[in-house]
């Protein structure tokens, strides 16, 4: 590696580590951010009773990002 290729990777990780202080929590990939669990199957003919909650995110639609929870900083979005 060069000190250029070193130097660009510094300065992406530093600027990833001011994202994850300044917003620790992202959508959540399983359920694309609206807490509803899509990854069940329903036949088009019956109509859905109820929506369940995704069990990835419990519902919220956040996640907290890998580097907050590394950096220390993310919580639960139900945490209080």
């Amino acid at each position: 590696m060069t000190a250029t290729d070193v130097l660009l990777l510094l300065v992406l990780g530093i600027g990833y580590a001011i994202v994850c202080r300044l917003a620790p929590l992202a959508r959540c990939r399983r359920c694309a951010g609206t807490g509803a669990d899509l990854h069940h199957y329903h036949p088009p003919n019956i109509p859905l009773c109820a929506v369940r909650r995704c069990r990835r995110c419990r519902g919220t639609g956040l996640r907290p990002r890998l580097g907050a929870r590394l950096l220390g900083t993310a919580r639960r979005p139900d945490d209080r």
